[in-house]
């Protein structure tokens, strides 16, 4: 059986952590389709920056996890449940409008290449919820980006295929340019 996990909410003061859990899952188990989900908007330091584009260069996928981690306003009562249930207040994207989603999903992709890191191919909304942008919708106008999928399921298959599950996640596989004449 091949596996392909992901570890979630990579952030400056759990970099060890995350090192001893890859470790771990390349030598004790052998597994090696590994994905860190890394907050981008928190307080980065160039050495650790360079320990995150290290695992990138050693194969291990980076890919953004919302941009702070923290939902800053709930105003809607599903909000406030799936915060108190699901998420603890980390489902950033719940409550913002569909443009606010596309400008943190952008936000996060540039922090990758300003700071010299491969273009990210995934995106994946913190608490699993994407907000107000359906999976039906033509996400490439809503980002300007040249190819995009947006999928619900809960794991990538070997082949790098979407199968139906319960985390919505974002594949964002080309270059992305300015999102301000996004639709509203």
């Amino acid at each position: 059986m091949k596996f392909y996990i992901s570890i979630h909410d990579a952030a400056p003061d759990n970099l060890n952590e995350i090192e001893n859990i890859i470790h771990s899952l390349q030598n004790l188990y052998g597994i090696n389709k590994i994905c860190i989900l890394v907050i981008p908007g928190l307080d980065w330091n160039h050495h650790q920056i360079n320990k995150l584009k290290s695992w990138q260069i050693k194969g291990i996928e980076i890919a953004a996890h919302g941009w702070v981690h923290k939902a800053e306003n709930i105003k809607t009562l599903y909000h406030k449940i799936h915060s108190l249930i699901l998420s603890a207040n980390c489902a950033e994207h719940l409550s913002k409008k569909r443009a606010d989603v596309c400008k943190i999903i952008k936000k996060s992709y540039d922090w990758f290449i300003k700071n010299g890191f491969q273009k990210p191919i995934l995106y994946v909304p913190p608490g699993w919820a994407l907000g107000k942008i359906k999976f039906e919708e033509n996400v490439s106008i809503v980002l300007d980006l040249s190819d995009i999928d947006v999928c619900s399921f809960s794991r990538r298959d070997s082949d790098d295929t979407c199968r139906e599950g319960v985390v919505n996640r974002c594949y964002v596989k080309s270059h992305t340019s300015d999102i301000s004449s996004a639709p509203r």
